[in-house]
């Protein structure tokens, strides 16, 4: 009990954090990559879980809703027939359709809780061995749909290798934006590469009578797409706060405290950031359920716990020295 005790010690003590200084450099590495990857954790539950207030976001709205009448679930029934889901290279494989086709749908429907009217413009552009019809890059313009007073233009392009969503025109830079209600009509789009999904089809069961489904099925996987590229993000923005910019510190301190102080070694300046780095990711790890902005914090909370280790190991009375051995 008395040896676990001193191990909890040396994990805050400085003069006891002191022992480490001599230990492998890939422990101290592993340290930090693992403080990556619980750090995350919580944050990546923070952001699944705004998948259900995402779905219900403005801009999708036309998908969500889109109306339970014949001429969408026909459209739908015409999906089913043609046969498109992605394979095992992740590509739109549609059996129903020739290369270079393009398949366009346009649905306009009142939506009741808004007041203004949706216009969702449905695309499937097919190539294999053809070349796109659609510029997706370029996106929609407003040049070629015009805005119509209390309308709405979105757009849903489905591509052999990614989804595309388009909500309101892209504007020229001459143009001002329209506001309807709360909301500017400003284009905003995301691209979703198929390879994220483990499963994607424009099958419907019975899509008689329930394809409008197709619209806030697309919906929740526009929306997945979301949630990837901001964990993807999340988790590049962590490793650089977690693993890179302690780096900096490291090595600033060493310069610094090298020539006058009882750590000579830059090996050993960075086994005692790894070890000074475990208090502030717990304290970081319980905050971010909580606060999930606290990851900015942390590199601060650690560059101040991590320059008063070092000043207490670097001017150890000489008293203390067996405990830095």
């Amino acid at each position: 009990m008395q040896k676990f005790t001193d191990f909890l010690l040396s994990l805050v003590s400085p003069l006891k954090m002191a022992r480490f200084r001599t230990m492998s450099v890939l422990i101290a590495i592993i340290i930090f990559l693992l403080s990556v990857q619980v750090i995350y954790f919580p944050f990546k539950e923070a952001i699944l879980r705004q998948g259900p207030v995402i779905e219900q976001d403005y801009i999708l709205i036309p998908l969500q809703d889109l109306p339970d009448d014949e001429e969408v679930n026909q459209f739908a029934k015409r999906l089913k027939d043609m046969g498109c889901a992605i394979d095992k290279n992740k590509r739109l494989v549609c059996d129903g359709l020739e290369d270079g086709e393009l398949v366009e749908e346009t649905f306009v429907f009142h939506h009741e809780e808004t007041g203004y009217t949706k216009k969702l413009h449905f695309f499937i552009d097919y190539y294999i061995e053809e070349e796109p019809q659609l510029d997706i890059n370029k996106g929609f313009e407003s040049k070629d749909y015009p805005y119509v007073e209390n309308e709405e233009d979105y757009f849903v392009v489905l591509t052999p290798a990614s989804i595309y969503y388009q909500a309101f025109t892209m504007l020229d830079e001459d143009e001002n934006p329209v506001k309807h209600g709360d909301h500017e009509l400003i284009g905003a789009r995301i691209s979703v590469p198929y390879a994220i999904y483990k499963e994607f089809s424009l099958t419907i069961d019975e899509p008689e009578a329930y394809g409008y489904q197709i619209g806030p099925y697309l919906a929740r996987k526009i929306v997945e797409g979301i949630l990837e590229n901001d964990m993807l993000n999340s988790i590049k923005n962590i490793f650089l706060i977690v693993f890179l910019m302690p780096l900096i510190f490291i090595f600033m301190f060493w310069l610094v405290f090298k020539r006058t102080g009882r750590l000579k070694y830059f090996k050993e300046y960075y086994n005692i950031a790894a070890i000074s780095s475990i208090a502030p990711l717990l304290l970081t790890f319980v905050a971010a359920w909580f606060l999930p902005d606290v990851i900015g914090w942390y590199i601060f909370i650690f560059a101040v716990y991590y320059i008063y280790v070092l000043y207490r190991i670097n001017n150890a009375p000489d008293a203390a020295e067996k405990s830095l051995i």
